[in-house]
Parts: C-alpha cells; structure tokens; sequence
C-alpha cells in the first residue's frame, strides 16, 4: 500500500490525517520564551503570539531522525511511500527528507517529492494523491502526474501590511512607508520554487490582479488566510462571487508559513 507523508506547512486538518493515514513531520516554531511543535490545533495560539510581538519567530525544520523512524515505519508494515515537502528553494526539510531516504530500511520503498510550492497547493496535491492510490495507480503514475500539476500550480498572497515584509528585509523601510502612504499593495507569488511579487493600488484592484493569475483549467481552488487579517471575509465573498460554479475550500496556512507574511488573505490552487 502507498503512504503519504507530509510535513506540517501542508497544513492538513487532523481529520483528514487520521481520515486517510497520513504521517504528518512537524516544523517548530521558536520564541523567546516558548517552542511549539505546529499543528492545526495550535494555530490560534501560535497566531495571537505573533500579533503580540514585534519579533519574527524563528523556524525548524524536522530533524533527520524523525523521517527515518517514519519511513522505516513504514516500510517495516509492508508499505511504500510518498513524501510532500514544502520547496527546497524555501526551507532544507526536503534535503533532509532525501538524506532520511538514504538511511532508511529499503530506499527503494521511498519517494520524495518536491512540491516546489508550500501551504494548501501542496494540500492540493495530497488530496489529488488520496484520489489516485483509491483508483489502485502506482507511485510512479501519481509523481508523473503531480509533476504536470506542479508547472501550472501556485500559491499567492496580499499581506494586510508591510510590516513582515519589512521585518524579513524584503523591503526597505523607506519603500515600507512610502508603499504605505500610496496604498501600495504587494501581490506575492510562489510558482514552481520562484517567489516573486507584483504591485497594485489599494485592495480592490490586488484582488483582481491576484483572481486574474487563476488559470482556467482549475482542479482544486483554496481560498486561505494567514492569522487574521481584517479584510478576509469581504474577500472570501468576492473570491466566490467571481468562481461561481467552482468548489472552493477555505483555509489558513501554517504559522511557518505565516511567520513570514504576517497577517494576508490570498489564494492557491492546484491546475492542469
């Protein structure tokens, strides 16, 4: 049987984990004060910390131990496995998952995958993976077919401010105030292991430009947050208004994901 690991940036509900078996390999966050181990259930704490702190939290990625003790788990109960990283471009949890691979058991039983992408697009392809070993498809038809999704899948924010932005030393601060003053509004985009970003002015004309990046041939579409951003629901209304007839999801990315953004209302999708 094929098993699916994934690490928490995917950000799957705790339903579906257990729904479906999947093994899921935790980031950690890191304040000052305190470490947490992500998942769903923590996302409201791990959120309002943040929204209290003018600190970046540090990250962690899954240690090497924890991916050989899952994949030899695995492979010691007959299985085989694919395993969903967040980009290598962003993080080094997909080296590691590779370095876990060559120590393990049988590293022919081990697949990992680079999803070149992060949050709900990576959910995306989980979710397409789910279908695919129901229907009896091997491993290497699934990869082959993940990979021609993954060249026409992203995932796009519109933070709520520059604040975070700032704090990475993507923006200057001179930049930060005078974007601010304009009503500049970044449109950041995440695409086969490349971020890149684009401008509008003011929130109405970013939700255009950003609903305008969808392509049509359009499998899975996520409507999602990080943390809470106050223009959220008039932008979920406007997101389902204009893809009448498309099934949307809803849901929030990972504070790993968040810590990075800060609070942003956005969209991602998996496409042929």
């Amino acid at each position: 049987m094929i098993k699916i690991i994934v690490d928490s940036t995917c950000a799957p509900s705790e339903d579906y984990v257990k729904e479906n078996g999947i093994y899921v390999n935790p980031l950690r966050i890191l304040f000052e004060d305190k470490e947490y181990i992500e998942n769903d259930s923590l996302y409201d704490e791990i959120y309002d910390k943040m929204s209290q702190t003018k600190e970046i939290p540090q990250t962690s990625q899954p240690s090497l131990e924890s991916f050989i003790e899952m994949y030899n788990e695995v492979i010691e109960d007959g299985n085989e496995a694919i395993v969903f990283t967040l980009s290598e471009t962003l993080s080094g949890t997909y080296n590691c998952a590779c370095l876990a691979k060559r120590n393990c058991k049988d590293p022919s039983k081990i697949t990992v995958f680079d999803t070149q992408s992060i949050g709900q697009t990576s959910i995306g392809y989980v979710y397409e993976t789910v279908e695919m070993i129901k229907k009896g498809k091997t491993v290497e038809e699934i990869v082959k077919y993940i990979s021609k999704l993954r060249k026409n899948s992203a995932i796009t924010f519109i933070p709520e401010s520059f604040d975070n932005l700032k704090k990475n030393g993507r923006i200057g601060n001179l930049k930060a105030v005078v974007a601010s003053l304009l009503k500049i509004k970044p449109i950041v985009l995440f695409k086969e292991g490349v971020l890149s970003d684009k401008k509008s002015i003011g929130y109405s004309k970013a939700i255009m430009d950003m609903i305008k990046q969808v392509p049509q041939k359009i499998k899975r579409l996520f409507v999602i947050k990080a943390g809470k951003p106050s223009y959220f629901p008039e932008f979920k209304q406007k997101v389902l208004d204009y893809f009448k007839g498309i099934k949307i999801l809803e849901g929030t990315v990972s504070p790993v994901v968040g810590a990075h953004v800060g609070p942003s209302i956005g969209l991602a999708w998996v496409a042929e």
